[in-house]
């Protein structure tokens, strides 16, 4: 626990000392980008190279009536597996439970790191796409077993949102990127 919290004083330290250090206000502002593809929402937001994802099912899509839907993720992420040679590799199916959004927009998740969509908790890597697709627990929503599709490349040439220098802390998604986020699950 002490070390947790030495963790997190170490990164408040850093935030305090990039904002004083005269480097531009982009430097530590966050980005997302968010893409929608028919009702499944995916959206990445990054910040002093964290990462930070969350995951939605929109209200009109054939499972927004339900009670309660779940997201199965496969990512792909580049992996060094000789010195400087890179390659894709795919993680298995992860579940991520999306609760009811309050704002009655459809389910969202958490917010989510690269290690909580590949399986791999405490390890960082850098997810290059995204396939999904979503369950009630009966009835499936995965493009006729296609999955929604999210290419992070295609993503970040695509609009992206600054937020605010102080609107989040560390890897949390800002309030104000959450809105942005929220008006793609609206329309």
């Amino acid at each position: 626990m002490k070390r947790v919290l030495a963790g997190f004083a170490v990164m408040a330290v850093m935030a305090v000392t990039v904002q004083a250090s005269g480097y531009p206000p982009e430097f530590y502002a966050s980005r997302t980008y968010a893409q929608r593809n028919g009702p499944a929402v995916f959206a990445k937001s990054a910040k002093m190279g964290q990462q930070t994802f969350a995951i939605g099912y929109r209200k009109d899509g054939m499972l927004g009536a339900s009670q309660k839907v779940v997201a199965i993720v496969t990512s792909c992420y580049m992996e060094e597996y000789a010195h400087s040679a890179w390659r894709e590799k795919c993680s298995g199916p992860v579940t991520v439970e999306l609760g009811r959004e309050w704002n009655g927009t459809g389910f969202m998740s958490t917010p989510l790191n690269s290690g909580s969509l590949t399986g791999y908790n405490g390890q960082s890597v850098n997810i290059t796409r995204v396939e999904i697709a979503f369950s009630d627990g009966v009835r499936w929503d995965s493009v006729y077993g296609r999955n929604y599709k999210f290419s992070i490349e295609e993503m970040q040439r695509g609009p992206v949102f600054t937020s605010s220098q102080n609107s989040s802390y560390n890897s949390h998604i800002s309030t104000d990127a959450w809105n942005y986020i929220l008006d793609l699950m609206r329309k």
